[in-house]
Protein backbone atom coordinates (compact mmCIF):
# COMPACT_ATOMS: atom_id res chain seq x y z
CA UNK A 1 0.00 0.00 0.00
CA UNK A 2 1.15 3.67 -0.78
CA UNK A 3 1.92 5.65 2.11
CA UNK A 4 0.39 9.10 2.42
CA UNK A 5 2.00 12.36 4.32
CA UNK A 6 -0.23 14.88 5.96
CA UNK A 7 -0.88 16.97 2.45
CA UNK A 8 -1.95 13.75 0.74
CA UNK A 9 0.91 13.32 -1.16
CA UNK A 10 1.45 9.58 -2.44
CA UNK A 11 5.20 8.14 -2.11
CA UNK A 12 4.68 6.03 -4.77
CA UNK A 13 7.57 4.42 -7.18
CA UNK A 14 8.40 7.71 -9.44
CA UNK A 15 10.89 9.66 -7.27
CA UNK A 16 11.20 14.04 -8.33
CA UNK A 17 13.83 16.00 -6.89
CA UNK A 18 14.16 20.19 -7.24
CA UNK A 19 16.78 21.95 -6.88
CA UNK A 20 16.56 25.75 -6.12
CA UNK A 21 13.49 24.55 -4.06
CA UNK A 22 12.38 27.93 -2.86
CA UNK A 23 9.21 27.61 -0.77
CA UNK A 24 7.76 24.69 -2.91
CA UNK A 25 5.32 26.66 -5.43
CA UNK A 26 6.47 23.83 -8.55
CA UNK A 27 6.15 21.27 -6.11
CA UNK A 28 2.77 22.26 -5.78
CA UNK A 29 2.17 20.81 -9.12
CA UNK A 30 3.28 17.65 -8.61
CA UNK A 31 0.57 16.43 -6.09
CA UNK A 32 -1.86 16.80 -8.95
CA UNK A 33 0.27 13.88 -9.98
CA UNK A 34 0.39 11.60 -6.65
CA UNK A 35 -2.01 8.98 -8.11
CA UNK A 36 0.32 8.59 -10.75
CA UNK A 37 3.24 7.31 -8.18
CA UNK A 38 4.93 11.21 -8.45
CA UNK A 39 6.80 12.26 -5.55
CA UNK A 40 8.57 14.53 -4.67
CA UNK A 41 11.33 13.14 -2.60
CA UNK A 42 14.80 15.36 -2.19
CA UNK A 43 14.23 19.45 -2.37
CA UNK A 44 17.78 21.79 -2.30
CA UNK A 45 17.33 25.43 -0.84
CA UNK A 46 19.93 27.24 0.55
CA UNK A 47 21.74 30.89 -0.60
CA UNK A 48 24.76 31.48 1.02
CA UNK A 49 24.28 35.61 0.19
CA UNK A 50 21.26 35.77 2.11
CA UNK A 51 21.22 32.64 4.30
CA UNK A 52 18.78 34.17 7.11
CA UNK A 53 15.96 34.64 3.80
CA UNK A 54 16.82 31.13 2.71
CA UNK A 55 16.20 29.76 5.74
CA UNK A 56 12.72 31.00 6.07
CA UNK A 57 12.18 30.46 3.11
CA UNK A 58 13.28 26.94 3.66
CA UNK A 59 10.62 26.39 6.47
CA UNK A 60 7.85 27.70 4.29
CA UNK A 61 8.99 24.25 2.52
CA UNK A 62 8.95 22.19 5.38
CA UNK A 63 5.92 23.36 6.75
CA UNK A 64 3.81 22.83 3.16
CA UNK A 65 6.04 19.38 2.60
CA UNK A 66 7.01 17.79 5.79
CA UNK A 67 7.65 14.09 4.62
CA UNK A 68 10.19 15.77 1.89
CA UNK A 69 13.83 15.13 2.75
CA UNK A 70 14.97 19.23 2.31
CA UNK A 71 18.70 20.17 2.21
CA UNK A 72 19.17 23.51 3.76
CA UNK A 73 22.70 23.77 1.73
CA UNK A 74 23.60 25.63 -1.75
CA UNK A 75 23.02 23.29 -4.52
CA UNK A 76 27.02 23.84 -5.34
CA UNK A 77 27.78 21.95 -2.10
CA UNK A 78 25.48 18.87 -2.58
CA UNK A 79 27.49 15.65 -3.28
CA UNK A 80 24.89 14.06 -5.67
CA UNK A 81 26.78 11.02 -5.41
CA UNK A 82 25.00 9.77 -2.10
CA UNK A 83 21.47 10.64 -4.72
CA UNK A 84 22.12 8.24 -7.40
CA UNK A 85 19.03 5.89 -7.40
CA UNK A 86 16.97 5.73 -10.34
CA UNK A 87 14.78 9.25 -10.38
CA UNK A 88 11.96 9.95 -12.64
CA UNK A 89 12.76 14.07 -12.83
CA UNK A 90 14.74 16.44 -11.50
CA UNK A 91 13.81 19.62 -12.07
CA UNK A 92 16.28 22.96 -11.46
CA UNK A 93 15.29 26.94 -11.64
CA UNK A 94 18.87 29.06 -10.61
CA UNK A 95 18.45 32.10 -9.49
CA UNK A 96 17.40 34.23 -12.54
CA UNK A 97 18.38 38.15 -11.15
CA UNK A 98 21.52 38.45 -13.69
CA UNK A 99 19.28 37.50 -16.56
CA UNK A 100 16.26 39.21 -15.91
CA UNK A 101 14.90 42.44 -16.97
CA UNK A 102 13.92 43.56 -14.02
CA UNK A 103 17.79 43.41 -12.89
CA UNK A 104 18.60 47.51 -13.57
CA UNK A 105 22.28 47.01 -12.35
CA UNK A 106 23.26 45.72 -15.87
CA UNK A 107 25.54 43.55 -14.16
CA UNK A 108 25.62 40.51 -16.65
CA UNK A 109 26.15 36.89 -16.06
CA UNK A 110 28.21 36.30 -12.78
CA UNK A 111 30.89 33.51 -11.54
CA UNK A 112 27.71 32.76 -9.06
CA UNK A 113 26.22 31.49 -12.04
CA UNK A 114 28.47 29.60 -13.65
CA UNK A 115 28.80 27.91 -10.19
CA UNK A 116 25.33 27.07 -10.30
CA UNK A 117 25.41 25.90 -14.13
CA UNK A 118 27.77 23.60 -13.53
CA UNK A 119 26.20 22.58 -10.22
CA UNK A 120 22.89 21.27 -12.31
CA UNK A 121 25.39 19.78 -14.74
CA UNK A 122 26.91 17.61 -12.33
CA UNK A 123 23.55 16.95 -10.75
CA UNK A 124 22.24 15.46 -14.14
CA UNK A 125 25.56 13.50 -14.26
CA UNK A 126 25.42 11.58 -10.69
CA UNK A 127 21.55 11.57 -10.50
CA UNK A 128 20.92 10.78 -14.18
CA UNK A 129 17.32 11.45 -14.15
CA UNK A 130 14.61 10.00 -16.76
CA UNK A 131 13.36 13.66 -17.29
CA UNK A 132 15.08 16.93 -16.58
CA UNK A 133 13.44 20.17 -16.59
CA UNK A 134 14.75 23.58 -16.68
CA UNK A 135 12.93 26.87 -16.21
CA UNK A 136 14.42 30.64 -16.43
CA UNK A 137 13.81 34.03 -17.85
CA UNK A 138 14.24 34.32 -21.41
CA UNK A 139 17.64 36.00 -21.65
CA UNK A 140 19.05 33.19 -19.96
CA UNK A 141 19.52 31.00 -23.31
CA UNK A 142 21.82 33.09 -24.21
CA UNK A 143 24.14 32.73 -21.62
CA UNK A 144 27.17 31.11 -20.98
CA UNK A 145 25.09 29.56 -17.81
CA UNK A 146 22.44 27.61 -20.32
CA UNK A 147 25.32 26.42 -22.69
CA UNK A 148 27.16 24.21 -19.80
CA UNK A 149 23.54 22.61 -18.77
CA UNK A 150 22.38 22.11 -22.40
CA UNK A 151 26.12 20.65 -23.62
CA UNK A 152 26.11 18.25 -20.67
CA UNK A 153 22.24 17.10 -21.55
CA UNK A 154 23.55 16.38 -25.35
CA UNK A 155 26.82 14.79 -24.34
CA UNK A 156 24.86 12.39 -22.13
CA UNK A 157 21.86 11.58 -25.23
CA UNK A 158 19.14 13.36 -23.69
CA UNK A 159 16.39 14.41 -26.06
CA UNK A 160 16.13 18.29 -25.36
CA UNK A 161 13.08 20.87 -26.36
CA UNK A 162 13.06 24.47 -24.98
CA UNK A 163 11.08 27.38 -25.69
CA UNK A 164 10.09 30.86 -24.69
CA UNK A 165 6.22 30.69 -23.22
CA UNK A 166 4.46 33.08 -21.55
CA UNK A 167 2.70 31.30 -17.62
CA UNK A 168 -1.20 32.90 -19.68
CA UNK A 169 -1.05 30.26 -22.24
CA UNK A 170 -1.31 27.64 -19.41
CA UNK A 171 -3.78 29.08 -16.77
CA UNK A 172 -1.85 31.76 -14.91
CA UNK A 173 -3.59 35.33 -14.81
CA UNK A 174 -0.80 36.83 -15.21
CA UNK A 175 1.86 37.87 -18.12
CA UNK A 176 5.35 35.98 -16.99
CA UNK A 177 7.47 35.34 -19.68
CA UNK A 178 9.70 32.02 -19.50
CA UNK A 179 11.67 29.67 -20.89
CA UNK A 180 11.02 26.09 -20.14
CA UNK A 181 13.55 23.20 -21.68
CA UNK A 182 12.18 19.55 -21.23
CA UNK A 183 14.65 16.67 -21.67
CA UNK A 184 14.29 12.72 -21.90
CA UNK A 185 17.00 10.42 -21.19
CA UNK A 186 16.38 9.19 -24.83
CA UNK A 187 15.98 9.31 -28.06
CA UNK A 188 12.29 10.77 -28.57
CA UNK A 189 11.25 14.59 -27.63
CA UNK A 190 8.72 14.89 -25.07
CA UNK A 191 7.55 18.25 -26.68
CA UNK A 192 5.97 21.47 -25.23
CA UNK A 193 2.28 21.25 -24.14
CA UNK A 194 -0.43 23.01 -25.64
CA UNK A 195 -0.79 26.14 -25.07
CA UNK A 196 -4.21 27.22 -23.59
CA UNK A 197 -6.80 30.48 -23.59
CA UNK A 198 -5.56 32.91 -21.18
CA UNK A 199 -7.17 33.85 -17.84
CA UNK A 200 -7.37 37.23 -16.79
CA UNK A 201 -6.98 38.60 -13.24
CA UNK A 202 -10.18 39.72 -12.94
CA UNK A 203 -11.56 36.14 -13.68
CA UNK A 204 -9.09 34.77 -11.50
CA UNK A 205 -9.94 37.44 -8.61
CA UNK A 206 -13.54 37.82 -8.60
CA UNK A 207 -14.46 35.79 -6.06
CA UNK A 208 -12.02 37.79 -3.94
CA UNK A 209 -13.00 41.48 -4.51
CA UNK A 210 -16.02 41.49 -1.61
CA UNK A 211 -13.24 40.21 1.20
CA UNK A 212 -10.26 42.87 0.32
CA UNK A 213 -9.35 45.60 2.77
CA UNK A 214 -10.16 49.24 1.44
CA UNK A 215 -6.61 50.83 0.20
CA UNK A 216 -5.13 54.13 0.18
CA UNK A 217 -4.01 54.60 -3.20
CA UNK A 218 -1.07 57.01 -4.28
CA UNK A 219 -0.95 60.50 -6.02
CA UNK A 220 0.75 58.95 -8.87
CA UNK A 221 -1.93 56.32 -8.58
CA UNK A 222 -5.12 58.41 -8.38
CA UNK A 223 -3.99 60.92 -10.92
CA UNK A 224 -2.90 57.83 -13.66
CA UNK A 225 -6.26 56.72 -13.06
CA UNK A 226 -8.01 59.97 -13.41
CA UNK A 227 -7.10 60.27 -17.11
CA UNK A 228 -7.70 56.59 -17.78
CA UNK A 229 -11.09 56.56 -16.56
CA UNK A 230 -11.35 59.58 -19.26
CA UNK A 231 -10.87 57.66 -21.68
CA UNK A 232 -13.10 54.51 -20.37
CA UNK A 233 -15.72 56.56 -18.08
CA UNK A 234 -18.16 52.96 -18.11
CA UNK A 235 -14.94 50.42 -17.33
CA UNK A 236 -16.00 49.30 -13.04
CA UNK A 237 -12.65 47.97 -12.71
CA UNK A 238 -8.74 48.84 -13.10
CA UNK A 239 -5.84 46.68 -11.57
CA UNK A 240 -3.55 49.22 -11.00
CA UNK A 241 0.51 49.18 -9.88
CA UNK A 242 1.49 50.28 -7.05
CA UNK A 243 4.85 51.30 -7.99
CA UNK A 244 5.10 53.56 -10.82
CA UNK A 245 8.17 52.06 -13.43
CA UNK A 246 9.69 55.55 -15.02
CA UNK A 247 6.84 57.81 -13.72
CA UNK A 248 4.41 55.15 -15.92
CA UNK A 249 1.61 53.53 -13.70
CA UNK A 250 0.46 50.64 -15.65
CA UNK A 251 -3.36 49.49 -15.72
CA UNK A 252 -5.02 46.44 -16.75
CA UNK A 253 -8.81 46.23 -17.50
CA UNK A 254 -10.52 43.54 -16.36
CA UNK A 255 -9.71 41.65 -19.59
CA UNK A 256 -6.35 41.49 -19.21
CA UNK A 257 -3.49 39.74 -17.69
CA UNK A 258 -2.03 40.72 -14.30
CA UNK A 259 1.62 42.30 -13.93
CA UNK A 260 4.16 39.78 -13.82
CA UNK A 261 4.54 39.30 -9.62
CA UNK A 262 7.78 40.10 -8.63
CA UNK A 263 9.28 39.38 -5.17
CA UNK A 264 10.53 43.28 -5.41
CA UNK A 265 6.55 44.09 -5.05
CA UNK A 266 6.26 43.41 -1.41
CA UNK A 267 9.59 44.76 0.03
CA UNK A 268 10.01 48.51 0.62
CA UNK A 269 13.41 50.18 -0.41
CA UNK A 270 14.76 49.18 2.74
CA UNK A 271 13.94 45.43 2.12
CA UNK A 272 11.26 45.74 4.92
CA UNK A 273 7.89 44.35 4.65
CA UNK A 274 5.38 46.75 2.30
CA UNK A 275 1.67 46.51 3.14
CA UNK A 276 0.41 47.32 -0.17
CA UNK A 277 1.40 45.95 -3.28
CA UNK A 278 -1.24 45.92 -5.89
CA UNK A 279 -4.63 47.43 -6.40
CA UNK A 280 -7.82 47.06 -7.49
CA UNK A 281 -10.05 50.09 -8.10
CA UNK A 282 -13.97 48.66 -8.38
CA UNK A 283 -17.08 50.69 -8.65
CA UNK A 284 -15.21 53.48 -6.95
CA UNK A 285 -13.63 51.76 -4.35
CA UNK A 286 -9.70 51.45 -3.97
CA UNK A 287 -9.02 47.56 -2.97
CA UNK A 288 -5.70 46.10 -1.40
CA UNK A 289 -4.55 42.50 -2.85
CA UNK A 290 -3.22 40.26 -0.12
CA UNK A 291 -0.09 37.89 -0.42
CA UNK A 292 -2.75 35.41 -0.97
CA UNK A 293 -4.41 37.33 -3.73
CA UNK A 294 -1.24 37.78 -5.34
CA UNK A 295 -0.32 34.16 -5.00
CA UNK A 296 -3.74 33.18 -6.87
CA UNK A 297 -2.22 35.21 -9.66
CA UNK A 298 0.99 32.88 -9.41
CA UNK A 299 -1.96 29.86 -9.41
CA UNK A 300 -1.07 28.43 -6.34
CA UNK A 301 -3.69 26.71 -4.61
CA UNK A 302 -5.53 27.65 -1.88
CA UNK A 303 -4.39 25.17 0.91
CA UNK A 304 -0.63 25.89 0.39
CA UNK A 305 0.62 27.73 3.67
CA UNK A 306 1.45 31.11 3.44
CA UNK A 307 3.95 33.01 6.30
CA UNK A 308 2.55 36.25 8.00
CA UNK A 309 5.59 37.85 6.86
CA UNK A 310 5.42 39.59 3.29
CA UNK A 311 8.42 39.88 2.70
CA UNK A 312 9.33 36.37 3.02
CA UNK A 313 5.61 35.05 1.86
CA UNK A 314 6.22 37.71 -1.25
CA UNK A 315 10.32 36.22 -1.61
CA UNK A 316 8.46 32.66 -1.69
CA UNK A 317 5.08 34.33 -4.20
CA UNK A 318 7.41 36.11 -6.75
CA UNK A 319 10.08 33.97 -7.31
CA UNK A 320 8.20 30.61 -7.49
CA UNK A 321 7.52 28.32 -10.79
CA UNK A 322 3.88 29.18 -11.34
CA UNK A 323 2.04 26.52 -10.37
CA UNK A 324 -0.27 25.63 -13.27
CA UNK A 325 2.76 26.14 -15.61
CA UNK A 326 4.61 23.68 -14.04
CA UNK A 327 1.24 21.24 -13.97
CA UNK A 328 1.05 21.32 -17.90
CA UNK A 329 4.70 20.56 -18.82
CA UNK A 330 3.98 17.49 -15.86
CA UNK A 331 0.97 16.88 -18.23
CA UNK A 332 3.43 16.59 -21.08
CA UNK A 333 6.33 14.52 -19.42
CA UNK A 334 3.15 11.69 -18.19
CA UNK A 335 1.90 11.78 -21.66
CA UNK A 336 5.31 10.86 -23.02
CA UNK A 337 6.03 8.58 -20.37
CA UNK A 338 2.69 6.56 -20.91
CA UNK A 339 3.40 6.22 -24.58
CA UNK A 340 6.79 4.47 -23.95
CA UNK A 341 5.44 1.73 -21.29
Amino acid sequence: MKRKDITGQVFGRLKAAVLFAGGGVLDAAMMKYADKGLSVRLAVEGDPNDPQLSNAIADVYSANYPDTHLLRQPVETVNFRNYYDNWFLLHASPSCKSFSNANTSKGGEKEKDLTAAIAVARAIREMRPLYFTLEQVRGYVKSESFSIIYNTLVELEYAICFDVVNAASYSVPQDRERMCLIAHRGNSLVGMPVRQRPVSWMDALAHRIDYMNFAEPTVTQKQALYEHRLLYPDTEAFLVQRLSIRDDVRIRHPYELAPTITCAIFTDSKGANRKSFLNIWYKGQWLDLSVRDCAILQSIPDWYYLPPQSRIAGAVVGNGVPTKLYEAILGQIFKHYESQN
